[in-house]
């Protein structure tokens, strides 16, 4: 690039006081005009109008900025931004600025200056000769025009979900904007609060909070593929609460809800972390447990009649002794030879460990039976 000889700075522009002391820092429009028009016809001349238009725009730019750098100063309100551009360009008999359309939801402005130094009054010569003043004019809201643009990105941030985002240069509006956003930020908090709620009432049961049949079912059929893979045993447990009708005719539907929930704690209690436990239906429960043989399966099984036997429920009126009985169907490594269906081995699963709960109860109850 070319060494520049010149490059503006507002030292340039020299002291007025010194320099005009009797004249002072004053002159008519007429010898303004005089100066800039005679030097677009030189531009014109050598350039053509496109490219005289083009850096006079530019050099309107660069005098807009230096204007509102020197005049009117940073300003983190819009609206005050606006009204000291207004006040600095009729106080220095430069124009007079109208705000014609302010969307400020859309970003859509229309500004116009009266009586201004480039064109008022001029005649009609059927092509536009105010490039320098609108260059001036944008250059002197070009901090305006960063803020603005940042907001429409604060804005389309906002539209994507991001209610994070805050302003602190449009007034009113700021104030507005932020509020929305914070309100925006907690609706969405509480509606994801409120979605995984409810996700999990689609996968858990509303009364025990252990799994519900459908989901046991879903999770179970990929444990089983993956036991296939592994080839490792299973067991299948089925457990009923003993008389449970008993205790809600005796003591109301409330106590045997708290039976339900207790027993299904319990059962939380003596599980192991991989092990799956649903709320089958009714008093039934079903708890499937990978990685166990059936000796270990019985253990399971005894701990959690034990637990129930041992620890009576408090009800309504007085604590409830209740007991249960268990059905355990294991199956060793050969289960998964052949045609392998998981969801076949699964309804298997259930009608053995059903056939064996069955058992049970006709065994005198409170028992396992495997």
């Amino acid at each position: 690039m070319q060494k520049r000889e010149y490059e503006f700075d507002w030292r340039f522009i020299g002291d007025m006081e010194r320099g005009r002391p009797n004249l002072g820092n004053m002159t008519r429009v007429e010898v303004y005009r005089l100066f800039q028009y005679t030097l677009r016809d030189i531009l014109e001349r050598d350039y053509g109008t496109p490219e005289a238009d083009r850096l006079l725009r530019e050099a309107g730019v660069l005098a807009g900025r230096a204007f509102a750098e020197r005049f009117i100063g940073p300003c983190t309100d819009f609206g005050a931004f606006v009204a000291k551009v207004k006040d600095a360009l009729e106080a220095l008999r430069i124009g007079i600025l109208r705000i014609e359309k302010a969307d400020v939801t859309r970003l859509d402005f229309i500004l116009t200056v009266a009586e201004d130094l480039d064109c008022s009054g001029l005649p009609d010569v059927g092509h536009v000769v105010c490039a320098y003043d609108e260059g001036f004019v944008a250059g002197a809201l070009k901090e305006a025009e960063a803020n603005l643009r940042h907001l429409t990105w604060q804005m389309e941030r906002v539209a994507e979900g991001d209610y994070s985002q805050s302003l602190s240069f449009m007034g009113d509006f700021s104030v507005a904007f932020n509020r929305m956003s914070r309100e925006m930020r907690d609706k969405v908090h509480e509606l994801t609060r409120l979605f995984e709620r409810y996700k999990l009432f689609t996968h858990e049961d509303v009364l025990t909070g252990l799994l519900n049949r459908k989901t046991f079912f879903e999770v179970a059929v990929g444990e089983l593929r993956r036991a296939r893979e592994t080839r490792s045993p299973l067991c299948f447990l089925m457990a009923d609460v003993d008389e449970f009708r008993k205790v809600n005719d005796r003591y109301g539907h409330a106590s045997g809800d708290s039976v339900l929930q207790l027993f299904a704690c319990r059962l939380r209690e003596a599980l192991r972390p991989d092990d799956l436990c649903c709320r089958f239906g009714g008093d039934e429960f079903v708890v499937f447990m990978p990685h166990t043989g059936r000796a270990e399966g019985l253990e399971v099984a005894e701990r959690i009649r034990q637990g129930c036997a041992q620890a009576p429920i408090p009800g309504a009126m007085t604590e409830l002794s209740v007991t249960a009985s268990f059905g355990l169907a294991a199956f060793r490594e050969e289960a998964f030879d052949g045609d392998f269906d998981p969801v076949v081995l699964l309804e298997k699963a259930v009608q053995h460990s059903e056939r064996l709960l069955r058992r049970a109860k006709d065994e005198g109850r409170n028992c396992v039976r495997a």
